[in-house]
């Protein structure tokens, strides 16, 4: 019982049903294409097979040709890699593993908070191996661990691409209120008259810093 839980803690969090989901709608749908490359990169995929499919879609992306069960195999055969992903059998296969297209970017995102996971495991036992050293400096070891905090915290969930229809709508809207109103501040007057006048008043979002040399 032991050795099978020993088992279970060895194996790193990973969604194949997710990677799957994700390389399907792709395969399934143009649209989720362009959504799922938002957020992935083969090298959030745990299953190497998974990744190889991914860098052959990015390739056929990259040089405007069309991402189907057809042409990813096919450049998948030239680059002598079909056999090591599962052969044609498994590529159609992912199709038929996509309950639906139109979920792409959850899929994405369960695949990257996997990887993400992965990352954090590999990182505390990097910090473990350090902290172990009795010839490391504490202070190097922290500056190492912050560094390596940052740098996945760059990875981390961000939102996909907006469409440019309500953006540009809202910026209209707001120009828009910018013309209709008298005076120059638009926003919360400061009281200061020459501060108000560079700024048109606070605004929401803002975050101004007032600062003058000392006398």
């Amino acid at each position: 019982m032991a050795q099978n839980n020993n088992q279970i803690l060895n194996v790193q969090p990973h969604s194949e049903d997710a990677e799957q989901a994700v390389l399907g709608s792709m395969l399934s749908s143009k649209e989720a294409v362009s959504k799922a490359l938002q957020w992935l990169t083969p090298i959030h995929f745990y299953k190497d097979a998974h990744g190889k499919i991914l860098s052959t879609m990015i390739y056929l992306f990259n040089n405007g040709e069309p991402i189907d069960n057809v042409s990813v195999i096919d450049v998948l055969k030239k680059n002598k890699e079909l056999k090591q992903v599962g052969g044609a059998y498994y590529i159609t296969g992912l199709v038929e593993s996509v309950p639906t297209t139109a979920h792409v970017e959850r899929y994405a995102k369960i695949v990257l908070e996997k990887a993400l996971l992965r990352k954090l495991i590999h990182l505390s036992n990097e910090i473990a191996k350090e902290a172990y050293d009795d010839t490391k400096d504490v202070g190097e070891i922290l500056d190492t661990v912050e560094k390596s905090i940052f740098q996945i915290t760059q990875n981390q969930l961000k939102g996909g691409f907006e469409h440019i229809d309500p953006i540009l709508q809202d910026a209209f809207e707001k120009l828009d209120k910018i013309s209709s109103h008298k005076g120059t501040v638009i926003g919360i007057p400061s009281g200061l008259l020459d501060l108000d006048e560079m700024t048109s008043g606070f605004h929401n979002g803002d975050l101004i810093i007032v600062a003058g040399r000392p006398s």
